[in-house]
């Protein structure tokens, strides 16, 4: 690994933890995070002690990456102790060696899975995603409504996201539908566990359709919606008036919806 400095795509296990017996397994020294070239950086977490380390280390030293992927993995058998996911993303990017004007200048995709995104980190992290246009959010404990919000304010506009098994809420399709004709790809599907009633005027799903569709209608190309889980389409349940919006995509290539309809002989 230390003879490999040149690498410009790392994918790194962290498994720097004690097991159940009390054995100290799998640890990665500091001594070989001697990269300082990379373009792309996958890293899963296990239940680690402290994973946060190595991984500040690789941030700071590394000026030029642009793609991150941040991943908790599930629990290790035989591990009894809970993760804490609030804090990781803290303890990453809440440090005197990473500074917003010079750390992650460059990146533009970033995904996350298995993690929280708290109100207390949204001003910590949203400095570092100014540049990206990628966000690619997994089986999330939470996302904070600040953190969309917070995109909005910085002028944040992606291009592609995807949210899975995520809360889909207000503050997420009034980030979406606050800028226009840039979205090309987007991704939603989710489990009845992680489905948000909205409290506006119109279900969710009417939302979505009318304002974040109409919104990007010229520049969508990829439309990903599956609903299915959600007990009576969840308020995405999908109306004849609905249809206009996608009409309305002339560059819409690929189309995969998985939602109730109201639409006479029409079953998706």
């Amino acid at each position: 690994m230390e003879r490999l400095p040149a690498r410009t795509c790392l994918k790194l296990t962290v498994a720097n933890f004690t097991n159940y017996t009390g054995s100290r397994i799998l640890a990665i020294p500091l001594q070989f995070c001697v990269f300082s070239r990379l373009q792309s950086l996958n890293v899963t977490m296990f239940l680690t002690q402290d994973p946060t380390r190595l991984i500040r280390r690789l941030l700071a030293e590394n000026l030029d990456l642009r793609e991150l992927a941040l991943r908790l993995a599930p629990r290790f058998q035989g591990y009894t102790q809970a993760p804490c996911t609030d804090s990781i993303l803290d303890a990453i990017f809440s440090t005197p060696l990473l500074d917003p004007k010079m750390h992650l200048r460059h990146l533009h995709t970033l995904r996350m899975h298995g993690l929280t995104i708290s109100p207390e980190v949204v001003p910590i992290i949203v400095p570092f995603l100014r540049r990206v246009v990628n966000l690619d959010l997994d089986d999330m404990h939470d996302i904070a409504y600040s953190f969309w919000n917070a995109l909005t304010e910085e002028n944040i506009h992606c291009r592609a996201i995807t949210i899975h098994n995520c809360l889909v809420g207000d503050a997420f399709l009034d980030y979406a539908s606050s800028y226009v004709d840039t979205i090309q790809d987007i991704s939603l599907s989710w489990d009845a566990s992680a489905y948000e009633p909205s409290f506006g005027r119109y279900p969710m799903g009417r939302r979505f359709w009318m304002q974040v569709i109409g919104q990007h209608a010229n520049s969508l190309r990829s439309l990903v919606v599956n609903a299915l889980s959600l007990q009576d389409g969840g308020g995405w349940r999908m109306e004849e008036a609905d249809m206009s919006s996608l009409a309305a995509c002339p560059n819409l290539m690929h189309c995969d919806i998985s939602c109730p309809t109201l639409i006479k002989g029409m079953v998706w």
